[in-house]
C-alpha cells in the first residue's frame, strides 16, 4: 500500500479535500450570513458534510451569522482533527467586498493568530468574482501564515 502524501493547503480544491487531507494546524474559514436559512453555498455544503452540525448550532442559538461573530468548530475526522471558523457576516445584501476585506479579514486573522494556526483556507464565496484587489487585501491580514482558497 502506497503512502498518501499530504498536499500544502494551497492544493486543496474543495471542501471535501480539506476534510480529507488537512493537517491539524490548518483552519478553514467559512462565511455564515444571518439572512440565509437554510445555509447556502459553501456553508451549506460544509454543514451537509458535517451532518448538519452548523444548522444545529444555529437552531440551538449558538451561531447566528451576525456581523463580528466568530465560532470555532473543532471536529474529529477519521484521519485526525480539523478546525473550522464560522465567521458571521451579517445580512448578505448589506455586505460589500471592501467591508469583507477590512472588517472580517482583520477580526478573523486576529482570532486565528491567537489560536496559533499556521495555515488558513478561505472559502471563495466571501467575495464577488471581480474582486481580486479585495481578495489580496483580505489575504494581507494573514501575513506569516500560508493561505489558500477553496473554490
Amino acid at each position: 500500500m502506497s503512502e498518501r502524501s499530504t498536499p500544502s493547503p494551497k492544493q486543496y480544491q474543495s471542501i471535501d479535500d480539506y476534510l480529507e487531507l488537512a493537517t491539524s494546524d490548518t483552519m478553514l474559514i467559512v462565511p455564515v450570513y444571518s439572512s440565509e436559512r437554510p445555509l447556502k453555498n459553501s456553508a451549506g455544503l460544509l454543514d451537509w458534510r458535517l451532518y448538519g452540525f452548523i444548522s444545529r448550532m444555529i437552531r440551538d442559538g449558538r451561531l447566528s451569522g451576525q456581523s463580528g461573530e466568530h465560532v470555532l468548530i473543532p471536529f474529529h475526522h477519521h484521519l485526525g482533527s480539523r478546525h473550522v471558523l464560522c465567521v458571521g457576516m451579517g445580512p448578505r445584501n448589506y455586505l460589500t467586498d471592501e467591508r469583507v476585506a477590512t472588517e472580517i479579514g482583520a477580526t478573523a486573522s486576529k482570532k486565528i493568530k491567537q489560536l496559533g494556526f499556521k495555515h488558513v483556507k478561505l472559502i471563495d464565496d466571501f467575495f464577488s468574482e471581480d474582486s481580486e484587489k479585495n481578495r489580496k487585501k483580505f489575504e494581507s491580514y494573514f501575513q506569516g501564515m500560508e493561505t489558500g482558497w477553496i473554490a
